[in-house]
């Protein structure tokens, strides 16, 4: 089964309940989840894959898509590169691009499949944040992100979630332990992730809307420290 397939199989079982509850959420509005979905050759023939987590989605189509519909949307957006009014001054964006254009570097000659992926996966209709009505929904009725993740079988994972939502990466791995990465004692800051359910190089970062933090050197050592670890 190719891994399109596999995704499908994983979210339409709980989509018509889903779509039921969220239906009942009104203000704000949840937008549709993010739903991923891949060219399957390439995944399939890729040395390495290497997933990049964000918080959740600022909008995403209306709540009560199809399945399909909300595969394909991340398709155009994601694979096919066709990339919303803005996306070259998102501060996520521009952080992705950078380790995509390091790691490539690090693993020259391999075929790299990236991942966009949310720690969240459903947010808000026509902003940022997630409301506590809206993780609510997610966690009681469309908790696929570590099944996911099973599915996805990822060499790397790079959390660019920041330290306020490992209660977030807690609730879909519960033996998750955060430890000191590098020389940087402060968790808060960096830490390595570790669960029997991801992958040994698995880092969590500030988000990169925290400017103060996110400098030049902030992130080279963040590649070091997944290059030295590789």
């Amino acid at each position: 089964m190719d891994i399109n397939s596999q995704l499908i199989e994983l979210y339409e079982p709980k989509w018509l309940n889903l779509l039921q509850n969220g239906r009942k959420i009104t203000d704000p509005l949840p937008a549709d989840p993010l739903l991923l979905c891949f060219d399957s050759a390439k995944f399939s023939a890729a040395h390495k894959r290497i997933l990049i987590c964000g918080q959740e989605t600022w909008g995403w189509g209306d709540f009560g898509s199809t399945v399909e519909d909300c595969m394909e949307e991340y398709r155009r957006f994601f694979i096919n590169a066709e990339f919303y009014d803005g996306y070259g001054g998102s501060a996520f964006w521009k952080a992705f691009r950078f380790f995509e254009a390091q790691l490539e570097s690090i693993f020259e000659g391999q075929r790299l499949q990236f991942i966009w992926q949310n720690i969240s996966k459903i947010g808000r209709n026509d902003d940022t944040g997630v409301t506590d009505e809206i993780r609510k929904l997610e966690r009681g009725h469309f908790p696929v992100f570590k099944e996911e993740m099973k599915i996805l079988k990822p060499n790397i994972v790079l959390f660019l979630t920041g330290p306020d939502r490992d209660h977030d990466i807690q609730f879909h791995f519960p033996d998750v332990q955060f430890s000191q990465a590098g020389d940087e004692p402060n968790l808060r800051r960096r830490a390595w992730v570790s669960s029997a359910e991801l992958p040994f190089l698995s880092l969590r970062l500030y988000h990169p809307n925290y400017y103060a933090a996110w400098t030049h050197q902030y992130k080279n050592e963040a590649v070091s420290l997944l290059k030295n670890r590789a």
